[in-house]
């Protein structure tokens, strides 16, 4: 048993130690990384305004411009769209990928860009109870246009279930 504790606090000190290590200042290129401080599978009335933060890691050469929410018809309750309304997309890979905006592109004021936390939002007000899975989408181009850096969409997931 004490081996075992042992060997998870080890694995749990090598996570914390490669994290950092993603983010830390290097002349290697950075990865691109987004992530939210909501804790997986967390449970919400229904109608709640759901407030998170958007953690962000991304190269100096890059800035952060905004992000938006969707979610794919599978990954929610099979009455959403008829409860909500909410108008379904299958414009890029047809009716297997067919989605809905939970939240459009908010996209940030220029003073903004380098910061590497922001905060986000929705309300599930109308929303039926059930489980989601939401894709939280954030959107990156290169701090200088004549360095003609690819533009980089990098996204993350929302789990959470509305009782």
């Amino acid at each position: 048993m004490m081996k075992m504790v042992v060997s998870l606090s080890r694995a749990l000190l090598l996570s914390v130690i490669l994290i950092q290590n993603l983010c830390a200042e290097e002349d290697s290129p950075k990865p691109f990384l987004v992530e939210t401080d909501l804790p997986r599978a967390s449970v919400f009335p229904v109608g709640a305004e759901i407030s998170f933060k958007i953690l962000l890691c991304f190269p100096d050469t890059y800035s952060y411009q905004g992000s938006s929410i969707y979610a794919y018809l599978f990954n929610l309750p099979g009455n959403f769209v008829d409860v909500t309304g909410k108008e379904i997309n299958t414009d890029y890979y047809g009716k297997k990928w067919a989605a809905v905006r939970i939240k459009p592109m908010v996209w940030l004021p220029a003073a903004q860009r380098k910061l590497r936390e922001h905060t986000g939002s929705f309300s599930t007000q109308g929303w039926p109870p059930g489980d989601y899975c939401l894709t939280l989408s954030g959107f990156f181009q290169g701090s200088n246009r004549e360095d003609k850096l690819p533009d980089k969409y990098v996204s993350t997931s929302i789990l959470f279930s509305l009782e």
